[in-house]
Parts: structure tokens; sequence; C-alpha cells
């Protein structure tokens, strides 16, 4: 039987070779039926002139420089290790970049990189145990810098002292009148776009800064803000079909509605050629798209880059701290402006990248202004005794009597211009401010250690979002995230402290490190 049965699958094989053959034959005798029929119809000049076309094309690929190109790593024996984020926020888990230890090691032996780096140096791989090669591979693609047609300088000023520079700085970025209208105009093209599909949507524009004039990660971080807001049973109703409700008939996941919303939006205005996707980040707490609006009145002559949210509430938060802050203290409004673009040119603020977004920032400089001034005067209240922004806070929980000793009743109208208190912001967070261990909160308006369940004693920023008690607004920092702060940091402070201080160097756009031909990159982003 087993003989009987070897010659069938032989039999078999032989036959299912035929039909290759013949398939094969058949496909190509129907190309070169196709390439005769393509050239009958042509003369003897056509064939000439489609011949040398043919020899120069293959003569201009032999010019072209070969790369060479390096071998994938097998992924054979990898194993996942994941980076440690900092604190915890119940709403969606960040995205972590991955690491892969490669090599055939026990489990128990998977190397984790530490929450902080040392200073002036990265974290070590993990070296294998009885001389075997081990090493770490980023999952993620790593920043380097990129060959630009237009590269992005350092600003320029008239001036030659610090304040006065700093001066000429904010009447560049302020947001104007015209950056009002701009975002304003394009907040109305939005909602006549998406009318068809989301009719009851109301459309909000903010503009966090001037628009004219091209600034460094402009695209990755741009300065207006376009919220849809829509009820969300309107909106789960709208939607039908392109998404899937809540499992077991449970009440929806707002993530995924709000995610599906700006995509069908997205897809709206790129259809109507309203405006031009650029990147998406729907890995954030708040999904959203950067799309670019065409140029207009009061945005210089360029195309303006807005992030597109649904019922997001950060731009309205930040908004009325902006505004509040500066009617308490006008120089509380100029500080912010000016650290959120410092961190904006030194690449600090792309949450994509793991580093603290904007409005961040913004509740970093409150919260300096509130209790980091060395000799303990107090610039802006807690956020409690904001006369606008207090109504917005969840549960209005005040600070505990022994915090409540430390704050300052009394505010004081602050004669210190915006230069020297940023150069003073620089060096409370680089040298005063305990990093681990210590809760920045605007809600409680002075410093204070960790309690709670809320945040994490590892080490690692806790910023807390006091409009939503409870949430680590830094847990999205990864260990290089962090040491390229502490860089900036350092490096901030280094330059402030010179007599001779430049905005001008303060402010020179960070660029990645160049990429060897080899694929390695140079050490200089974490050293």
């Amino acid at each position: 039987m087993q003989f009987i049965h070897g010659i069938i699958t032989t039999i078999d094989g032989m036959a299912s070779n035929f039909q290759s053959q013949v398939a094969s034959h058949q496909r190509h005798a129907m190309l070169v039926l196709a390439a005769v029929c393509a050239v009958l119809p042509l003369d003897n000049s056509h064939f000439v002139t489609l011949l040398l076309g043919a020899v120069a094309f293959i003569l201009l690929q032999q010019l072209q420089p070969e790369v060479e190109r390096r071998q994938p790593l097998s992924r054979k024996g990898c194993k996942v290790a994941r980076v440690p984020t900092f604190g915890r926020c119940s709403k969606v888990p960040p995205c972590n970049p991955v690491v892969r230890a490669c090599g055939n090691h026990p489990k128990s032996n998977t190397t984790q990189f530490p929450k902080t780096l040392p200073d002036g140096a990265a974290a070590a791989a993990p070296s294998a145990e009885n001389g075997d090669a081990a090493c770490m591979i980023e999952t993620f693609k790593p920043e380097v810098r990129k060959p630009s047609a237009l590269p992005v300088v350092a600003p320029t000023f008239k001036s030659l002292d610090w304040e006065a520079q700093v001066r000429e700085l904010l009447e560049q970025i302020t947001p104007t009148d015209e950056a009002d209208t701009a975002v304003a105009r394009i907040a109305n093209t939005v909602k006549r776009a998406i009318s068809q599909i989301l009719p009851e949507a109301d459309v909000t524009g903010f503009a966090t800064s001037s628009l004219a004039g091209r600034q460094a990660f402009g695209v990755a971080v741009p300065e207006a803000d376009i919220v849809i807001s829509i009820s969300p049973a309107v909106l789960s109703s709208r939607l039908q079909g392109r998404w899937a409700p809540g499992r077991n008939g449970g009440p929806p996941d707002l993530h995924k509605l709000h995610k599906s919303a700006v995509r069908a939006c997205t897809d709206r205005l790129v259809t109507l050629s309203v405006l031009k996707f650029r990147r998406s980040a729907f890995r954030e707490s708040e999904p959203k798209v950067t799309m670019m609006a065409p140029p207009g009145p009061g945005t210089g002559g360029q195309g303006v880059p807005v992030s597109i949210s649904v019922n997001s509430l950060k731009p309205f938060h930040n908004a009325a701290l902006l505004t509040e802050c500066g009617q308490i203290q006008p120089c509380a409004k100029e500080l912010i402006l000016l650290v959120r673009r410092w961190a904006k040119d030194r690449g600090l603020c792309h949450a994509a990248k793991g580093h603290l977004p904007p409005y961040v920032w913004t509740l970093l400089t409150v919260f300096y202004l509130q209790a980091g001034k060395e000799n303990g005067q107090s610039l802006l209240p807690p956020l409690d005794q904001f006369r606008s922004c207090s109504s917005l806070l969840k549960n209005k929980v005040r600070a505990p009597p022994g915090l409540a000793r430390q704050r300052c009743e009394a505010i004081t109208q602050s004669s210190e211009q915006a230069g020297a208190l940023f150069k003073d912001f620089v060096f409370f967070y680089n040298e005063r401010f305990q990093w681990t261990g210590e809760l920045a909160s605007v809600r409680l308006g002075c410093r204070s250690a960790i309690t709670g369940r809320s945040f994490s004693q590892e080490p690692g920023p806790n910023i807390e979002d006091p409009f939503d008690e409870g949430c680590n607004l830094a847990e999205g920092m990864t260990a290089a995230s962090l040491a390229r702060l502490h860089e900036e940091l350092s490096r901030a402070q280094k330059l402030c402290s010179d007599p001779d201080a430049s905005l001008s160097e303060l402010l020179e756009p960070w660029a990645p490190p160049e990429q060897h031909a080899d694929g390695d990159q140079v050490k200089e982003d974490l050293e």
C-alpha cells in the first residue's frame, strides 16, 4: 500500500509540475504577444526613439551611486522589553517605546532601561553572561537630521540687551487680532465642510501664537487649534458603521468614538480640498490630526498648520489659563509665551517623541510663578482662587492644612520682566525642583511631596492636570526624553548665567544628530 501511495504521489507531483510549466509558457506567450501588438503600430522613427530612451534610462541607472544597505538583524530569539514611563493615568495607556533584547537569554535576564539616565551618558545596553552577545534595538525610528531646502534658523534681533531682545521676541510671537481672525476663518471653513456629516457640531479656533513667520517644528507642534464640539450621543448616531460600540451593550469608548470622528472629518476636509493632511496622533489621550490650511490674511502669506480634534478640552483650558494669568500678572502671560517658544525651538514639546506638550509647559510656568520664587514670593495664587479657571475644576479640593500654611496669601504685582523671570525659571527646574518625589500641581499652588496612588513614587516627572485630578501629564516621558529635558535645562542655565547672554543662541533650533552612511547614529543626542 505504501508503494502504491508513493506512485500516486509522484504522478500528482509530475502533473502539477507540468501544469505549472504550461501556465508559465502561456504567460510568456501572452507577454510576447502584447509586446508585438504594442510595437506593430510604430514606424521606424518611433521604434528608434523607444530604443534610445531605453538605453538612456539604463545608463542613468548605472550612473547613480549605490548605497550599501545593512542586513537586517535576525529576529530569532528576540525578547520584548518596554521602556518604563512615568506616572499613571486611567484614560489611555501611553505609547511606550519598545526595545528588543536580542540573544538567546532566559526571560529573567531580560534587562529594562532605567527611568533616569546618568548625567552625560546614555543607558548602556545589557551585556550577556558567559560571553554571549546581546544588543538593544529600538523599534521606533530614531530622530536623525534630514536635509531641508528651507532650514529654519535662529531668530535675530536688533537689540543687544537681553531684556530688549526678549521684548522684541514677545512682540513677534504674541497672538494678534489678525491671528485670531485667521484662525476663526479656518474654523468657519471647517464647520461648513463637515456640516454634511456633523450638522450639530460647533467648531472653535484658538491661536496660541502669531501665525506670521516660519518657526522650528511648525508642523509637529502647530500654533493653532481647531476643536470640533458635539454631544457624544449625537456623534455616535451620526457615525453609525464607522466605529464599534461598547462591548456587551455597555457605554461607548469615547476615545475610539473621538478617533473615528476625527478620521471622518479628516476624510471630508481632504475630499473637499479644504485642508491638506500632514500627520496624525491617535495614540494620545485626545486623538487629533495636523492639517495645513492655505495662506490667507493674517498668516504672513504662508500655510498655517492646525491641530484638529473632537471634544478636546486642553485647548480650552490652555486658553483660559493664558488669559487669566495675563489679567492677574501681565508678566505671567509673557513668561508662558517665552517658555513655550524656547521649548518648541529646542525640540522639547513634541509629545509623539515622548516630550512634554505645550499645555504642560504652560502648567510648569504657572507652577513656577506660584511656588518657584526663591524668596518665597508668589506671583500667582492657587488655581482655586482664579476667578474663571476655578469654575472648571471638577473637585475643588483645597490644599491640606500643612500645605496651606506654605502659601503666600498676598499676591503682589511684580515689576520683574520676562527675561529675568525666564532665567529664574530655568534655575528653579534645573537646581531646586525635585523631579523625583515632588508634585507639580497648579491646583495646590505650592510645593508638595507625592501622596496617594495617583502618581508614581519612582523617578520621573509628576505633573498633575488640574482639571483632571489624578492624571499625570508626564506619563508619556521616557528615559531618553527626560535626559534631553535635563540637558536642555542645563544648557539654558549655562547660557543665561553669561552676562552677555544672547537670546538668538538660546533659541537656536535644535536639530537631531546626523546619521552615518552605515546607519549608526552619533551620540550627541544623549551626550
